[in-house]
This record gives C-alpha cells, structure tokens and sequence, in this order.
C-alpha cells in the first residue's frame, strides 16, 4: 500500500513540536564549550561553600553570594559525582548545563503555545544562544535554577487562574519557593509572570491573583526565616552596580541586542494589536512587565546589578514570540521565513560579536554586564597570570608576594595559584576569602602588583606609599589582569 504523503499543516505541525528540542541543542551548542573556562570572582566564593559539610551550607549566609538552595544541590552533585574541588570542575558545572537544559526547554515548550512554528522557533533560539544564556548555563552559580524555577511558577500560576484548583497552586508555591531559595530577588520575576497574566483574570479572579501575589512575596521569608537575622542584615548591604540609570541601560540593551532580528517585527504586532480596543488592555500589561526593573531599582539600597533581572528574561521573550506571531498572522511566507532567517543568521554572529558589541555600548568589560560579562573576554585568563606568577616565583624571579588588587578578580587567579603550589602566603589580598580576613597593611618593594591598569596601580601606589617605579611585564597573550613588577635600576 503507497505511503501517504503528509500535508504542509502536518508537516509543520511535526517541526512545530520539535522546537524545545531545537532551542535546546542551539543552547548546548553554544555553552558548552564555557565548560573549561576558568572561575570567576563568584565562582570562587561558591567553591569555598563546598568544603563546608552538607548541612551546614543552608545557614552560611553572612555573605548574600552563597545561592542557598543551588550550593546545596551542588555539593549534592559534587557528592553523587565524586567531583573533586578544581580539578572536577566541568562536572561541576554540568549541573547548570542541566538546569539550563530544562528551563530552555519549558521556555520553548511555552511558546509553542504562544505562537506558530517560526516565531516560537525564531524566539527560543536567540535565547538559547545569548550571551546571558552562555554564561549563566555553565557558570556555578544559581542563575540558571533561577529562572527555570521563576518560569516554572509563572506555568503553574496560568494553570491555577484558568481551573482554580489547589494542587496547581500548590505546585505554584514549590516553585516560587525553590526560585527564591536559590535568590530572592528571583520573586520580582515570579511577580512579572503574574503582572502579565492579569489582564486574563482582570474583575473575574482577582482574588485568586492575589492570592498568587501574596504567595510568591512570602516565598521569601518561607525559604530565609532559619537566617532571618542574616538576611535582613545582608539586605542593607550597599553593594551594587555602578548606577540606577546605568543598570537600565545595560539591562533593556543587551537585552535588545539579544533579540535585535525579531524586536521590528514584534513591535509591529504589538502595533496591529493595539488597534485592537478588546486587547489593548492586555497589551499594556504585557508591555508592562518590561517596567519591573525601573520600579523595583529603588527598592534596593544601591544600584542593583543587571543580572538581578536575568530571570525575567523568560516572560520577556514569551511577550516577544507573542507580539512577533501576531506581525506573521495572515500573511505570505515572506512574513514568517525572514524573521527567522534573520534570527539564524544574528545567533552565529552574537558568539564573536558579542565582546565587541559590549565595548562599544558600555565600554569597560570589567563591568558585570550581561552582554558580554568580564569571564567571557578572551582578555580574562587567570590561569594563565597565576601560572606565570607561580613560576616567576620557583625560578627566583619574583623575590617578594604579590599583592592582587580587588578590582583584578583576585579570587581568580588566587585558586589557579593555589592549585599549582604557589603559597598562599605570598598572595596579599584585602578579600575574606581562601583564608584571609584582613586588610593588607603594607606592602614592601619587592612585591609584585597585579590590577587592571596604571590607573589602578597608581593608586595603590598612593595607598602603600610605594616610592619606586613599576614596570608592566608584557605577556605574549592579551590580559585583562596586568602584572607590574618593580623596575630594576639601570
């Protein structure tokens, strides 16, 4: 019997169904060669939490960087893996990829439901492939947990307003739970979800909405009240980004660069549907989410940094594959192929455009941004400065420590160091990390000074009252940290 020959609906529908599965190989492709990349400053905090014992890690919270519940499932993994300190490290850092893994796909599972073949597809690509996505997805850190648990508990949310039943809001609170648990700011992008889903549940199930609402803000103290005291302490820290207005910027545009192909296109269906009285409301609240971070930058003591609102990133591409499947509705196939091609073609050129991007719109990469952050610099090699100071020193080159400034990441190139028999000893540093508590008190003239430029090493000059002059060793690599040494006299 001859084979019957699938429809073009039939067919697209079958390629429809398979865009999680796309998205996610676009996000394994893209991250996992960050695998062997080296720890970064936070990183390095997060590996000092393993050696503490399972169940101590949910009370150590003197320091807002320990991501409570991702350092527990990480020493969890570290356990069942045998994953062994530095040298395990891609083990370590497959745990986000799986994270990862998930909150792509759900994400993309999502806006299938949102949008048409092309738009959920040319959508979840771009995210799978952004610089955030690249970064967070291997980093050991909690942002990937974070915003596969934020977009979770804004799924079951929908599920809760539409048949009201307990158990969905149920599932809504172990979510909102497991995001804030991981950080807490994670419930500003639970909130999002709910400000998006309003306009459905508008005069009908208010109250349920409130009740979501309510549920996701006590999530917080749900998951910190065992550090209540710590907490409440750590959230007066004044520690933060450079500036409000400079954390939008770097937030909307690296944002915008993300998903520049299909931005024109998304905002010409949002055009033909607010021309549309019966959606213009529910337009206006989708379009309010991205106001989030504007409204809540002035609720934290210092600037917050633009990757505070990485989670939100799933809602906001949901509201784009919207706005984008509404430009595609009804036309030719013009109108749905170009969008995508142009989607292909911008994920291959954002993996080397990226750094070069960010120099332009933000200038210094020593900035935590979220389009191109400091880690993923060719520039950042720790590995190879704290090879180059081990060695200085076993060959007698280096006859004095070496001081490393805060603002040169010294935790990065501390564990290279340590790792390679450096002593710690004869690492100066002001940070309480890897041992040390105190601030350096002085420095002698032999030692060596590894920062980020003249400018820097100027002032620790001033700082130490150093009279000599410094020399910068040029390696044949470019670097971020730069080692100067004292001049030899002539």
């Amino acid at each position: 019997m001859k084979k019957k020959e699938k429809t073009l609906p039939e067919i697209l529908d079958q390629w429809r169904k398979r865009v999680p599965l796309l998205a996610v190989m676009v996000f394994l492709f893209a991250a996992a060669g960050y695998l062997v990349r080296p720890l970064w400053f936070d990183e390095v905090i997060t590996m000092d939490w393993l050696s503490l014992p399972l169940g101590i890690i949910p009370f150590k919270y003197n320091i807002p960087n320990n991501h409570l519940l991702y350092t527990f499932s990480l020493k969890l993994w570290q356990i069942t893996t045998g994953a062994c300190g530095f040298y395990g490290l891609r083990i370590l850092r497959i745990l986000s990829l799986l994270f990862g893994f998930a909150a792509v796909w759900i994400i993309a599972k999502r806006m299938m439901k949102a949008g048409g073949l092309f738009s959920a597809l040319s959508c979840s690509i771009l995210l799978a492939g952004s610089g955030a996505f690249r970064l967070y997805g291997t980093a050991i850190r909690g942002y990937m947990p974070g915003i596969l648990f934020s977009f979770a508990a804004f799924l079951e949310a929908e599920k809760f307003l539409k048949k009201e039943k307990k158990r969905y809001f149920a599932s809504f609170m172990l979510f909102s739970c497991l995001a804030a648990g991981t950080i807490p700011t994670n419930v500003l992008a639970v909130g999002t979800g709910l400000v998006f889903l309003f306009p459905f549940v508008f005069r009908k199930k208010i109250l349920s909405l409130l009740l979501l609402l309510g549920g996701a803000f006590c999530s917080v103290w749900i998951c910190y009240l065992h550090v209540l005291e710590k907490f409440l302490r750590n959230s007066q820290m004044a520690e933060g980004w450079y500036s409000i207005p400079g954390c939008w910027y770097n937030l909307y545009l690296s944002f915008a660069f993300f998903f520049l192909p299909v931005i024109p296109f998304a905002l010409a269906g949002f055009l033909k549907l607010y021309s549309r009285k019966q959606l213009r409301f529910r337009l206006l609240c989708s379009l309010g989410t991205f106001l989030v971070p504007v409204v809540f930058s002035f609720v934290f003591k210092a600037p917050p940094f633009p990757r505070v609102f990485f989670a939100l990133f799933g809602v906001w591409s949901l509201i784009l594959t919207y706005g984008l499947s509404v430009f595609m509705r009804g036309h030719g196939w013009g109108r749905k192929i170009v969008p995508l091609l142009l989607s292909v073609c911008w994920l291959m050129l954002m993996q080397t455009a990226s750094e070069r991007t960010s120099k332009f719109l933000f200038g210094d990469l020593r900035k935590d941004d979220l389009l191109c952050t400091y880690p993923m610099s060719e520039s950042f090699v720790p590995h190879k400065i704290g090879k180059y100071l081990t060695d200085a020193y076993n060959s007698g080159v280096m006859k004095g420590c070496v001081f490393l400034d805060f603002d040169a990441d010294p935790p990065s190139v501390q564990i290279i160091a340590l790792n390679l028999g450096l002593a710690e000893g004869l690492m100066l540093t002001d940070l309480p990390v890897l041992g040390r508590e105190d601030k350096v008190a002085g420095l002698s003239p032999d030692d060596w000074i590894v920062t980020l430029d003249t400018e820097h090493l100027q002032r620790i000059r001033e700082r130490f009252h150093l009279k000599g002059e410094y020399e910068e060793i040029l390696l044949p690599f470019p670097t971020m940290q730069k080692i100067y040494r004292p001049r030899c006299p002539e």
